[in-house]
């Protein structure tokens, strides 16, 4: 339903150029859920924005690549085209409901008014219906009462479940979430998480999920795609992302997890150093400063992608006689 082909997406600024989104590309089968993983700084968030081309201008340009949606390069559509694809056809979660939601406005109308934008000579009354049955759907309660409140009147939960209910509002094909569960407590995060599992079966949708938590990959994702520095580095059935990592990135991210088992006695493993500087990337592989199996190659040639099969590939130079080149 989608395919994202060597996206980049660089911000000009008066310092240089950052590449946020430098030669991305995935695919996303309907009905899937694509897990998007890597620390803050990855580009997670830009590819995301990229997709629906809400990438601000300037500074920021999509400077080459495609976003195939369903037959149609979205990167050459004009905003008015683009205005009937967001929210309609692909809708998104951002990252921060009460950021997100306009804090005048009362949420009912805030709802109402993504179908009065797509929904030609829909009527107050039908519009009102549907956000009503929309609050229902994410089970949010008192949903009559609830439709008049204020942002501010609300709790995290409820905030984000109603902007899950925005989202969903003209049935769209893909659903992005960014970062949907991130500021709320962990009992929350599971309600929001089997909600939104529990609405993708019934609508059908395609998921595409930006985290950093591997928790949640783990518990709503079908496929992963591991990204650093602007880049996909490992992408893979989510079985083979967590049971058979490749690249050493994506390993101590694994580690980095802390374990219930384990040794409470033990440091918590760190991956050293820090996500290089977007202005300053090193010429090869991105991750080899911070990497404790680095070659001589890694400094100076950028990793070729190996596959290992069944949609599972690595860039990483460790593969280069075992892997296969596609």
């Amino acid at each position: 339903i989608l395919k994202v082909n060597n996206l980049h997406t660089w911000f000009y600024t008066d310092d240089g150029v950052v590449k946020g989104c430098n030669g991305v590309s995935f695919g996303l089968k309907r009905g899937e859920t694509l897990a998007v993983v890597g620390e803050s700084g990855s580009g997670k968030s830009v590819t995301a924005m990229s997709i629906l081309k809400l990438i601000p201008s300037p500074p920021g340009k999509i400077v080459k690549g495609e976003v195939n949606f369903q037959g149609q390069d979205l990167t050459t559509l004009n905003n008015a085209a683009m205005r009937q694809i967001r929210g309609n056809r692909i809708a998104m979660i951002f990252q921060e409901p009460m950021t997100s939601l306009n804090p005048v406005f009362r949420v009912g109308d805030q709802i109402m008014e993504s179908l009065y934008l797509h929904q030609d000579g829909i009527t107050h009354k039908k519009a009102r219906a549907k956000a009503l049955e929309l609050f229902k759907l994410v089970g949010i309660p008192s949903p009559d009462s609830r439709l008049n409140n204020y942002p501010f009147e609300m709790s995290g939960g409820m905030r984000q479940r109603a902007m899950i209910a925005m989202a969903l509002a003209c049935n769209p094909d893909i659903l992005i979430a960014d970062e949907p569960v991130s500021a709320l407590d962990v009992t929350i995060q599971a309600q929001i998480l089997w909600l939104m599992r529990k609405l993708q079966k019934e609508l059908g949708m395609s998921v595409i999920m930006i985290t950093h938590n591997l928790g949640v990959v783990a518990e709503t994702a079908d496929r992963v795609a591991v990204m650093y520095a602007g880049q996909i580095v490992e992408m893979g059935e989510v079985d083979d992302i967590f049971h058979d990592s490749k690249h050493p990135y994506l390993m101590g991210l694994k580690k980095c997890v802390p374990s219930l088992s384990g040794d409470s006695s033990e440091d918590l493993y760190t991956i050293e150093g820090m996500i290089p500087h977007p202005l300053n990337l090193p010429p090869g592989c991105k991750f080899e400063p911070r990497c404790r199996q680095a070659l001589p190659k890694c400094k100076i040639e950028e990793p070729s992608r190996f596959d290992f099969g069944n949609g599972h590939h690595t860039h990483c130079w460790l593969y280069e006689e075992s892997g296969t080149r596609p």
